[in-house]
């Protein structure tokens, strides 16, 4: 996610600029790895960065000099707790520029939709004694024949 300015000044001294990125997943996990940066020029006056899970803000990250900025955009990761059921996850980010530059940055998304495997009929003590008697009479009926 970045934008990039050319710096027209007579018309607008600055510029916002917003992008978003929406992400459905059932449950699970989901994990956002935000893994690098670029900047360029000397446009950059803000920024704002959030994380919405259903539409309520679950993390909200503001910069106002482009330091702070790099820091966070570099090698972060971040885990985003899910309900069960259906979840929407959206990133938004809005940069406000004054001159010519820009400011990007690149992120990755990890998510597991495995979960806990839910119970198995025939697993426990009874599946292990049928199992066993199965087993037993497979086992005499093999040696009775030879």
């Amino acid at each position: 996610m970045g934008v990039g300015y050319g710096g027209n000044t007579f018309f607008a001294p600055s510029l916002t600029y917003k992008e978003s990125a929406s992400f459905t997943q059932i449950g699970g996990a989901f994990v956002l790895d935000l893994l690098s940066n670029d900047a360029l020029g000397k446009g950059f006056d803000s920024a704002l960065f959030q994380i919405s899970l259903n539409s309520i803000v679950i993390d909200s990250q503001s910069f106002t000099d482009l330091a702070s900025a790099e820091a966070f955009f570099s090698n972060n990761l971040i885990d985003v707790p899910l309900f069960a059921g259906p979840n929407t996850v959206q990133l938004a980010f809005s940069e406000t520029m004054s001159s010519a530059g820009g400011f990007s940055f690149d992120y990755a998304v990890a998510s597991d939709v495995s979960g806990v495997p839910g119970p198995i009929a025939g697993a426990g003590l009874p599946g292990l004694i049928l199992a066993s008697g199965g087993l037993l009479g497979w086992w005499r009926r093999r040696h009775k024949i030879a």
